[in-house]
């Protein structure tokens, strides 16, 4: 079974993607934080991560610069989604190392085939 990872703080945005994600026959992980997002993938293995960027702890693109400087999750699809607007934001998300990037509000299928066929 695929194993995904949502970054997600808002828990109305991170329960509508376990359950879009969950239907597809994904396995789910949430956490709401990046300190925590870092112990589950340290702990746990993933197929791919859903990124918000916006968090309440560290910075979204700081965050998504760490999980690809781990080896594990070089090849890792990392699904960024944000509120953020702005060719700059997108620029430095892929820069950073985003696999696509998605504005909010988005169709969580989007992801959901995006991951169907990335993973």
């Amino acid at each position: 079974m695929v194993r995904v990872l949502v970054i997600e703080d808002d828990p109305s945005t991170a329960r509508l993607l376990d359950v879009c994600l969950a239907r597809m026959g994904l396995s789910v992980t949430l956490a709401a934080a990046g300190f925590e997002a870092l112990i589950r993938l340290r702990d746990e293995a993933f197929d791919a991560v859903v990124l918000d960027l916006k968090l309440p702890d560290i910075d979204g693109f700081s965050l998504l610069r760490r999980i690809r400087a781990n080896p594990a999750f070089e090849r890792t699809p990392i699904f960024v989604v944000t509120a953020m607007e702005g060719d700059s934001v997108i620029f430095r998300a892929y820069e950073a190392g985003a696999d696509m990037f998605l504005q909010k509000p988005f169709n969580p299928r989007e992801i959901a085939v995006a991951l169907g066929g990335s993973v």
